[in-house]
């Protein structure tokens, strides 16, 4: 029995997505670029009513899936993924430390009296904040130096959970690099080789976020991953199903 968390959403603006779920007659799961159905299990929590709208989604992208034409699926060498490029941090100047002392024009008050109508007003050198905040150099005093609050100590403030998209080669199509694992991890896998609207540069964007997903069948299960746009190797950008 296959895992189907791994085709699950990590995004936590689509709780729906996170679990595989059943409905019907079947289990679910998806991430909104790959989905894949299978016999009803009953471990995965029936949704038989707020699951019925992606329920049907899926299905209509898997109609036909049973009986078409496929093969399997080519023997595909996954490229490296490029390795992490750190963001540095502007307060910090990507050392993940603050030098911070008391605002001298202020006294760390945040706030300065007019002397004539003594109203207050805020600090100007400090803005308010009763401090002055910038990078830390290895010649400060230890008891003034803090870590950074934008990057927590790290000196990085870039996406550390952000996938990039990583254009593979699969017969006829391009398909993200993680999408190709994910099926390569599938028993008995069969493709559709042949969806010839993913085989040249589309008409129009709106023709591409209708055009049909990729059919796929395995050992226990069917399923659908949406390609790549074959003309946006340099500016990569994916096609999710809509469910």
């Amino acid at each position: 029995m296959i895992d189907l968390k791994p085709f699950c959403s990590t995004a936590e603006i689509r709780p729906d997505l996170l679990d595989p779920w059943s409905h019907g007659e079947y289990t679910y799961a998806t991430n909104g670029f790959i989905a894949v159905r299978v016999p009803r299990r009953p471990d995965a929590a029936d949704k038989s009513s707020e699951g019925e709208s992606c329920a049907g989604t899926v299905d209509s992208y898997l109609t036909g899936v049973e009986t078409a034409d496929m093969a399997p699926l080519p023997d595909v060498e996954p490229p490296a993924v490029p390795a992490y490029v750190p963001t540095p941090c502007m307060p910090c100047a990507g050392t993940g430390r603050e030098h911070v002392t008391q605002c001298r024009d202020c006294r760390g008050a945040g706030m300065h009296e007019c002397q004539t109508c003594h109203h207050e007003d805020e600090c100007e050198t400090c803005h308010g904040s009763g401090q002055i905040v910038r990078a830390a150099t290895t010649e400060d005093d230890p008891k003034q130096v803090v870590d950074c609050d934008e990057c927590g100590g790290t000196g990085d403030t870039g996406d550390h959970d952000h996938r990039p998209i990583v254009y593979t080669r699969v017969g006829p199509y391009w398909v993200d690099r993680y999408l190709v694992v994910l099926m390569q991890s599938l028993p008995g896998m069969v493709i559709d080789l042949a969806v010839t609207q993913w085989h040249a540069p589309p008409e129009s964007v709106t023709a591409w976020r209708k055009a049909t997903p990729i059919q796929f069948r395995f050992d226990g299960g069917v399923g659908c991953v949406m390609p790549l746009r074959p003309e946006r190797t340099a500016e990569a950008t994916a096609c999710e199903v809509e469910v």
